[in-house]
């Protein structure tokens, strides 16, 4: 009898040094949910690892390629109106211009890009810069197409698609031919420009 007493208390001794090593009573659970995960049990916060957007921000849609931004075309834009009527070109800049470029393209939501670009030129180079976009959708701007011996979309500036520029510390040519972006930058062909006109009218 005396025994089973000196056991009992030797068990209870036991269990309270264990008690105090986890700062828990032996009936307390031994798991409880912790304050991250009752928040997010109430919705106010996303779990661990998962990313939480902005509510005040729309998701930024991102692109296959470049071209595709001009599927976003400004309502009553000239380009845009263009790419609905279907002309057989279309024109920027002033036509007494020394510099020439001219694009030949089919004129569509996935190349109106380039046409953005040719406008844009032509607006930094006021006076000098003539721009044309050749739309060889339209039977006539095939023809055009055709009879310059086009054989693919490219960008001619002054009688040629091929330029060496220098740009960034760097000499180098540019064959302004197929994809904008896929094959050549916008900014390698302001540069052509750029060039071209300082050949024509002199530094600034």
């Amino acid at each position: 009898m005396r025994q089973w007493i000196w056991l009992s208390l030797i068990a209870l001794t036991i269990a309270a040094f264990c008690a105090g090593c986890t700062g828990k009573s032996p009936t307390e659970s031994a798991v409880t949910p912790t304050d991250s995960v009752k928040a997010s049990e109430a919705g106010d916060s996303a779990p661990t690892g998962t990313p939480v957007a902005d509510a005040g921000e729309a998701p930024k849609k991102k692109y296959a390629d470049a071209e595709e931004k001009a599927a976003a075309l400004p309502p009553g834009d000239e380009i845009t109106k263009a790419v609905e009527d279907q002309p057989a070109a279309i024109e920027f800049g002033d036509k007494k211009a020394k510099v020439k470029m001219v694009a030949y393209y089919p004129l569509n939501e996935g190349h109106a890009a380039i046409a953005q670009q040719l406008r844009k030129i032509t607006q930094q180079h006021p006076g000098k810069v003539q721009a044309r976009f050749v739309n060889w959708q339209n039977p006539d701007g095939l023809a055009e197409r055709d009879a310059n011996k086009i054989t693919c979309g490219c960008v001619v500036v002054d009688g040629s698609d091929a330029h060496k520029i220098t740009l960034n510390g760097k000499t180098y040519e540019v064959l302004f031919q197929r994809g904008m972006i896929s094959e050549w930058q916008p900014e390698e062909l302001e540069q052509a420009v750029k060039q071209a006109v300082e050949k024509k009218y002199g530094k600034a």
